[in-house]
């Protein structure tokens, strides 16, 4: 019977004494309040706490909207790293809940999770941020050939608008005659068809605003759809 404890005491201690550990500093931070117009970056710190070499194998992100660089892949014990997280907020509002998995040969959890929170305070908006043009029933010509998208100014600071610009012959921009948007104001910008363009299949284009805000520059851009008449009927 002695024997028997003996040995179990020397397996749980062996699996609690040799094993690898992925920790970190923190496992959730918030980036607060920030605008929509620049990337933002946070380090985040994490170590091996076992007595084992600890192997990340990858990470993963919540959306395409982060991107992190691993600095260290192979950890001995005691041994730290740090991971670079950029979050990039364009086009986003309000609050943002983003995760990053570890995946590792943790000896307790191969896929560790930290996440972080941003509030996001737009400056610029685009809306709607979809444009679809549909042709009538007889399949010649449009229910509306021409629709209208918003810039409106959310920010502190005017937008000088210094493009806009499409990469389809087929959908066509109005030039606007104002290049700038006051803070709280709106700009109507025109899109239409080209002159008898009738798609046989689905066709689009991203409508590219660049503006300037004070020193900063930013892209946002309008998705414009047109559909063939079977096409738009399901």
């Amino acid at each position: 019977m002695i024997n028997r404890i003996l040995l179990l005491t020397v397996v749980l201690f062996s699996a609690t004494s040799f094993s690898q550990i992925l920790s970190f500093d923190e496992v959730k931070f918030e980036l607060g309040d920030i605008d929509d117009l620049s990337p933002i970056s946070r380090e985040v710190h994490y170590k091996n706490t076992g007595d084992k070499e600890l192997s990340i194998e990858r990470i993963k992100t919540s959306c395409g909207c982060t991107t992190s660089k691993l600095e260290k892949k192979v950890l001995l014990p005691n041994e730290s790293g740090m991971l670079t997280v950029t979050f990039d907020p364009a086009g986003k509002k309000g609050k943002q809940i983003k995760n990053i998995t570890f995946i590792s040969n943790d000896i307790n959890d191969k896929n560790k999770i930290i996440s972080f929170t941003a509030n996001i305070i737009p400056v610029i908006n685009l809306a709607p941020k979809r444009i679809e043009f549909e042709l009538d029933q007889s399949g010649k010509s449009y229910e509306k050939n021409e629709e209208m998208f918003v810039i409106e100014n959310l920010g502190k600071d005017p937008i000088v608008i210094k493009s806009i610009t499409g990469n389809s012959e087929n959908f066509i921009v109005k030039d606007p005659k104002i290049t700038t948007v006051e803070v709280g104001g709106k700009l109507n910008i025109s899109v239409s068809i080209k002159p008898g363009f009738i798609p046989d299949k689905y066709t689009s284009t991203n409508i590219k605003v660049n503006v300037k805000i004070g020193e900063q520059s930013a892209t946002r851009s309008v998705r414009v759809v047109a559909r063939p008449l079977l096409v738009s009927q399901k």
